[in-house]
């Protein structure tokens, strides 16, 4: 029964996640080139160094973003993508790709938590 009852907690916990992410979202767009800087900082030591860096956006958060934020846009080739979600983002170079999207991280945190809960249930 308490497993039962951590995992609607779990559950709940990330549905209300994902309507504050994409609420956050819509007001702030540019958000998600936080969450590319983060993802390039994550990589080994020189691996975006040589080329371009694409960034594949959903195409209503990539139009968006170049409209308030050009000056930001304007640091890596921003390219839209109908296959993406709202929130969702890939980083490309010449030697690397890297999911720098939200769903991704938000299982990361949600695996975690079940993780803990169960740890602490055990």
């Amino acid at each position: 029964y308490q497993a039962a009852q951590r995992d609607e907690v779990v559950d709940l916990v990330a549905k209300v996640a994902r309507q504050v992410i994409r609420c956050e979202l819509a007001l702030k767009p540019v958000q998600i080139l936080d969450l590319v800087e983060e993802t390039l900082a994550a990589l080994p030591q020189g691996a975006h160094s040589q080329g371009e860096v694409e960034v594949l956006l959903n195409p209503e958060e990539c139009q968006r973003i170049r409209e308030l934020a050009p000056e930001r846009a304007a640091q890596w080739q921003l390219s839209a993508d109908a296959s993406l979600a709202p929130g969702e983002c890939r980083v490309r170079g010449v030697e690397f790709e890297a999911d720098a999207g939200c769903q991704q991280r938000l299982e990361h945190c949600v695996g975690s938590l079940r993780e803990q809960l169960m740890a602490e249930e055990g």
